[in-house]
Formats: C-alpha cells, sequence, structure tokens
C-alpha cells in the first residue's frame, strides 16, 4: 500500500455502506464472486464491515489458490495501526524472518 492510498484506504474503512458507495464508486469491485462492498486494489479486494478489516488475494483466489492462503482478516483498529506503521511492521517481519532462520 502506497503513501498515497493510505487515508484513502482509512477512509474507506471506517466509512458505513451508504458512504463507501457514494464516496469510492469508482474502485468498488464490480463482480458478483463476494458478497459485500470491496474496494479494489491492483491485485487484492478490501472490505470492511461490523469493524473487522478482511484482505482477499484476488489474483491468486482466481488462479486456484486455497482459500485459507488468500485471506486474512484485521479488527479495524488493528488494520488502521497496520498500515499506518507498514515500515516498523515490514521491519519486524523481516527480522522475525532472520531470527527464526539462527
Amino acid at each position: 500500500m502506497d503513501e498515497d492510498n493510505l487515508q484513502e484506504t482509512i477512509d474507506f474503512v471506517v466509512s458505513d455502506d451508504n458512504s463507501k458507495k457514494t464516496n469510492f464508486n469508482d474502485e468498488l469491485y464490480e463482480g458478483s464472486r463476494y458478497e459485500g462492498i470491496f474496494l479494489e486494489g491492483n491485485q487484492y479486494l478490501l472490505s470492511s464491515s461490523k469493524g473487522k478489516v478482511m484482505i482477499i488475494d484476488l489474483l491468486s483466489e482466481i488462479h486456484g489458490v486455497n482459500i485459507k492462503d488468500t485471506r486474512v482478516q484485521f479488527e479495524e483498529e488493528n488494520f488502521i495501526k497496520l498500515i499506518m506503521n507498514k515500515r516498523e511492521t515490514l521491519n519486524w517481519i523481516k527480522n522475525y524472518k532472520l531470527d527464526k532462520q539462527m
């Protein structure tokens, strides 16, 4: 997620369904495969409902990857913290993987 999209993503996540349809109309997923309102990214779909945020790796699902490996769900608050602290999160993951290899 680019810095350019950060505030827009947060606005989408915290919006009610009517606001999502109005304010993000050009970027909403238009297919019928998924129920709900999804913001469409380059490779992913993002939805939020009832305080939960779901990210779906759309391309992987289209190519037959199992759903358990293509979806992740967060509490809304945790998702916002995660994306607002993206660099720190990625560094932590990188260091965690390095520590596990040693």
